[in-house]
């Protein structure tokens, strides 16, 4: 990380917020306490959209937003699904969950 320059927010390449408020673990208490929980459907209908092409030509190129940040790109004849995982490990704990394969990269 010799490249990162230090700044007000980031020193030898570690970020940290300065501007945000000390909060200790009974600050979180009195939150979880006293907080005002909104309504929350337990469901929503929402109607899917277009069904994606089968196969494209090789002189265009669609771009399609499945959910997240997970992307389908047709071009050439090819479909590509691109849904990528920023971490060594997917799941809500890292010693548990198993590292993504094949390991791709560019």
């Amino acid at each position: 990380m010799a490249n990162r320059k230090d700044s007000d927010h980031c020193v030898r390449g570690v970020f940290f917020n300065s501007n945000a408020p000390k909060r200790g673990f009974a600050t979180i208490l009195r939150w979880l306490a006293t907080r005002c929980i909104g309504y929350w459907p337990r469901f929503v209908d929402a109607q899917p959209g277009l069904q994606p092409t089968t196969a494209v030509s090789s002189d265009e190129v669609v771009v399609t937003f499945v959910n997240h940040a997970t992307f389908l790109i047709q071009t050439a004849g090819k479909n590509i699904l691109i849904d990528p995982v920023w971490s060594e490990r997917v799941g809500p704990f890292s010693f548990l969950a198993p590292s993504p394969e094949p390991r791709n990269t560019f």
